[in-house]
């Protein structure tokens, strides 16, 4: 929603064209522009399809949020191959495949934006999820760095977004204490789209390969 209320026209893909609709509905409430789309990020036909179609609509692609994340919480032991595999599909897969297809157009365009959810398990190894998602995450880290390095001569800047305990539907089922946080709450949504929309404006024009934590103190590295 944040992108929207500044005048971002905005796409939301998801693979839930239902959910996608309901957020685009928000967005024109709120006098904003948007388009909802039925993509699994995790196929590179649909991903490729995704932008096919932004570009014939709106002739281009500025900024692309990667933002698609599963994750289960259960022991290392118990975690099956497919777990690991579809952990791994959604949330690191999908932002090369994602990247990749905007890339060429952010290039022709001699700009662009690429914005990367990665979380502070990615980092730490995870406090209560498991280990295929904080595997992923950390590989979101290093693909964000590795894609700032290769973008920068085409004015094309992406950093990371590294979100700790965030009310939303996954963190729904941890037991956490609120004041293990150093600020004494838990992140809201807003504290993170909040971030996006300063990456992806003119204050953050000499920013790239960055990951900027979102914890509430959590990680202070």
């Amino acid at each position: 929603m944040t992108l929207a209320d500044i005048g971002i026209v905005t796409v939301i893909a998801d693979i839930d064209l239902d959910k996608a609709k309901k957020v685009v509905e928000e967005i024109r409430f709120n006098n904003g522009t948007g388009w909802a789309l039925k993509v699994d990020v995790s196929k590179k036909e649909e991903v490729d399809l995704m932008v096919e179609k932004t570009i014939e609509k709106y002739s281009q692609v500025d900024i692309l949020v990667n933002n698609a994340g599963i994750g289960y919480i259960k022991p290392f032991e118990e975690l099956t191959e497919d777990e690991w595999d579809r952990v791994m599909e959604i949330n690191l897969k999908s932002v090369f495949l994602c990247s990749q297809a905007v890339f060429p157009v952010m290039k022709k365009n001699k700009k662009g934006l690429i914005i990367n959810l990665s979380s502070q398990a990615g980092k730490t190894g995870g406090l209560m999820i498991g280990a295929n998602y904080s595997a992923s995450k950390g590989g979101v880290i290093a693909l964000t760095k590795s894609l700032a390095r290769i973008g920068a001569k085409h004015n094309i800047r992406v950093n990371g977004v590294s979100p700790g305990l965030i009310q939303t539907d996954l963190t729904e089922e941890f037991s956490y204490d609120p004041d293990s946080v150093p600020v004494g709450r838990i992140g809201k949504p807003e504290d993170v789209a909040g971030v996006v929309e300063f990456l992806v404006s003119k204050n953050a024009d000499y920013l790239t390969g960055e990951i900027i934590d979102i914890d509430g103190g959590l990680t202070m590295d």
